[in-house]
């Protein structure tokens, strides 16, 4: 949105406060769900990291016997493809945040307008940078889901080969 393009003259000053205000609340819960994510994902890494390390445990037990190994290997295969689906949730990423810093609101492009057009215009640009943030965050988000879901999703496909393999090499 170009808010130098909007006529904010037609939007009163309580209408422009409301879409201010949620902005700023939709902004809040980017910010949550993309902390949700972010959880979910370490969660995630601990449970695929316990499975490999379970896997190793029992490739390592039955050492003697390769036809036994093989649901193991499968099943470490893919918590290690997981792990590589979300790696890039773990690590941070850039998000818009509420708020400005000064320099940008001391600009000689605001100090042209009178006392009452100046508030507007501060508020219809914070309006234009909210929405700006709240489409950067939520594409962050969505790929983070995604990532997750398609990990999540990898796990239990993972799950079902292993114990295909561990029917099928059964003695």
């Amino acid at each position: 949105m170009d808010y130098k393009s909007v006529s904010w003259d037609k939007y009163t000053d309580e209408s422009l406060d409301f879409i201010l205000d949620q902005s700023e609340k939709l902004l809040e819960e980017t910010f949550k769900s993309f902390r949700e994510v972010i959880n979910k994902s370490y969660i995630a890494l601990a449970i695929y990291v316990s499975i490999i390390s379970y896997c190793y445990n029992e490739i390592i037990a039955y050492h003697t016997s390769i036809i036994k190994t093989i649901p193991y290997c499968v099943l470490i295969c893919g918590t290690g493809y997981c792990i590589y689906l979300i790696w890039d949730n773990l690590f941070p990423t850039k998000m818009s945040f509420l708020g400005s810093q000064p320099r940008v609101l001391i600009d000689r492009y605001f100090e042209q307008f009178s006392d009452n057009d100046q508030i507007r215009v501060y508020k219809a640009s914070k309006i234009a940078d909210y929405d700006e943030g709240i489409s950067t965050n939520k594409i962050q988000i969505d790929k983070r889901n995604d990532n997750f879901k398609w990990s999540a999703k990898t796990l239990f496909m993972s799950i079902f080969i292993s114990l295909l393999f561990y029917w099928l090499c059964r003695p």
